[in-house]
């Protein structure tokens, strides 16, 4: 079910104001990922001290768009940061999907993180898997 209240990402390690002007977001089970189609939603993983952080706009569709993030322009410091997320309007004959960088939330003073925190391309990695499995978009139909 969404999770329509605020508080569930302001508290804690990972905490954040954020909200994107939706209040659509959801702590996740990598394992079990809710599908919910055509509506955009924030959806979070935390798993072994990683905080990962995507937005997705599914559509009933066999092709799927797996964007990330590159630096943070100066004075966006407030976590997490979704480049690209408004691109989901442009491709519109998939679903898409955009990562905040994990390694961001190591130190809140970080522009850039490449990914570097350990673990967090892997768990990245399951997540595509697991939803594509789950929304029957087959590997060769995936767009990185």
């Amino acid at each position: 079910m969404l999770d329509l209240v605020m508080s569930s990402f302001s508290e804690g390690k990972f905490s954040t104001n954020q909200n994107f002007g939706k209040d659509i977001r959801e702590i996740v089970n990598i394992e079990d990922i809710p599908i919910y189609f055509d509506k955009p939603l924030w959806f979070r993983v935390e798993q072994d001290d990683i905080c990962l952080d995507i937005f997705l706009y599914l559509r009933k569709s066999s092709k799927l768009y797996v964007l990330g993030q590159d630096a943070l322009l100066e004075g966006r410091n407030e976590l997490p940061y979704f480049y690209r997320s408004k691109w989901f309007t442009d491709l519109d004959d998939g679903s898409f999907i955009t990562f905040n960088d994990p390694t961001l939330y190591l130190d809140r003073s970080l522009l850039g993180g490449w990914w570097q925190l350990s673990g967090s391309i892997e768990l990245a990695k399951r997540f595509v898997h697991n939803l594509s499995k789950k929304i029957y978009v087959e590997e060769r139909n995936i767009v990185c």
